[in-house]
């Protein structure tokens, strides 16, 4: 008899009260919803680093260009003696380490020079969180940091 009666509390028992799904289904949306807060923080301090970033660069563009009077033309000419011998004389650096030449996203730093009479004498920019090809409105330019 004894058996019966505990065979009929095990049929009893076989699932999850309503209570103990509800309690499950929380704890997962918590932690789903810690993850998503998590992901926009770590998104946040990627655009934090490359505003850094680019403030860096923009910091030793304008000192070498004090030095040599002109800027340079390529980004690796902060790290390395530009090979013009004019420039390579009045050369003071390295400005920057190579490493620091990346963005958030471990992404290079883009660089030109503009002519004469633009706005500004050269483009300093992360593509941003799309990368490469990413429409211009998504780009972070040093021109924009900030604002």
């Amino acid at each position: 008899m004894e058996q019966k009666e505990l065979n009929i509390a095990r049929t009893t028992r076989a699932g999850f009260t309503f209570i103990e799904i509800m309690v499950a289904l929380l704890i997962v949306g918590v932690m789903m919803g810690g993850a998503f807060a998590l992901f926009k923080y770590v998104d946040q301090a990627r655009y934090t680093r490359t505003d850094v970033t680019l403030k860096g660069i923009q910091m030793a563009i304008d000192t070498f260009q004090a030095n040599t009077n002109v800027y340079p033309t390529m980004l690796m000419d902060l790290v390395q003696q530009p090979k013009d011998v004019t420039v390579a004389k009045r050369w003071r650096g390295p400005y920057l380490e190579e490493k620091e030449m990346q963005d958030g996203w471990s992404r290079e730093i883009q660089y030109q020079v503009n002519p004469k009479n633009s706005k500004h004498p050269y483009e300093l920019y992360s593509w941003g969180k799309g990368g490469e090809g990413s429409p211009e409105n998504e780009w972070i330019s040093v021109w924009n940091v900030g604002s």
